[in-house]
């Protein structure tokens, strides 16, 4: 799972193993054992933000989009600085079918994800839904120019080759039109 926060600092070892043996479970698609893992924990370190962050990846997993957008929103709340908790929170308004919500914290995002080429490709994603391709277009130049690699993630994406209406594959409908006069290698490398 895409994760923009560097790696949380557990309050203990007993926290490390669990959320290590939690993510084996979960790749596992074993979604119970992994929500057992981390009831091991005491209630303080249930509280950690990066046990929180894993229980609200559970919940995605399980597509429990409403209660993972509940869960990011009340720990973003709460813990401000761990930005990982509002990438859950867009990414499950967006599951949600709130892509106007989602696109509104998108729109207004805290400086640090101003760089990030995910807000420019989120972005759109959202304005392409909507059904304004224009602006599509010029959010995916952003992300392209801010992170390369996403262009081939661009290629596959249903979500943008439906938003734009557009049958044939996505670097006819929006690729050519951005990456026009850049010779960079996109294909991830």
């Amino acid at each position: 799972m895409l994760s923009i926060t560097p790696p949380h600092r557990f309050s203990s070892s007993q926290t490390v193993r669990a959320i290590h043996s939690a993510r084996g479970y979960l790749e596992l698609r074993m979604t119970e054992d992994a929500r057992r893992e981390l009831e091991t924990l005491s209630a303080r370190e249930r509280t950690d933000p990066g046990t929180i962050l894993f229980q609200i990846r559970i919940l995605l997993y399980e597509e429990k989009w409403q209660l993972a957008e509940s869960m990011a929103r009340n720990a973003y709340a709460l813990h401000p600085e761990d930005h990982e908790f509002l990438v859950q929170r867009i990414f499950a308004l967006y599951q949600l079918g709130h892509t106007k919500d989602a696109r509104r914290l998108l729109r207004h995002p805290p400086r640090w994800l101003h760089n990030s080429g995910l807000l420019h490709y989120n972005l759109a994603c959202y304005e392409a839904l909507i059904g304004d391709v224009a602006t599509a277009r010029e959010c995916a130049k952003a992300a392209f120019s801010l992170n390369p690699a996403l262009s081939s993630r661009a290629m596959r994406d249903p979500d943008l080759r439906t938003a734009l209406g557009d049958s044939q594959p996505l670097p006819n409908a929006i690729l050519s039109s951005v990456t026009q006069g850049d010779t960079r290698k996109t294909d991830g490398a």
